[in-house]
């Protein structure tokens, strides 16, 4: 499993992954992965773990990102486009599962791990 994370994180070039708590037990931990120059663009996701949709939330910097989903083996499985500084997507159709979302605008991204339960 952390080969899987730590191939994620270069491929995507991320700067730093933690994990609180040591792993992906602790349900309460909100484990965020900030890529290069990402520190003018921020967001919340939540609920995580997450059941049927996403809540995407941020100032009005965040309007007009492109939302990114991928599994846990790195494969895209959804895109979404923000329009509003609050989003929800909807992922009834994901499996239970290890996610990462990569929410891009121009050369800003900031890439989250979440959990569909």
């Amino acid at each position: 499993m952390n080969k899987v994370l730590l191939i994620f994180a270069l491929s995507f070039g991320i700067l730093s992954l933690s994990f609180a708590n040591g792993g992906s037990n602790d349900r309460d931990a909100d484990t965020t992965a900030f890529a290069k120059d990402s520190l003018e663009l921020k967001a919340q996701v939540y609920p995580n773990p997450f059941d049927k949709e996403i809540n995407i939330s941020g100032d009005s910097k965040i309007i007009g990102s492109t939302v990114f989903i991928y599994n846990a083996i790195g494969n895209e499985v959804k895109q979404y486009i923000i329009i509003n500084s609050t989003e929800t997507i909807d992922v009834t159709d994901l499996r239970k599962g290890l996610y990462f979302i990569k929410i891009v605008k121009d050369d800003k991204k900031i890439v989250k791990r979440i959990i569909k339960k």
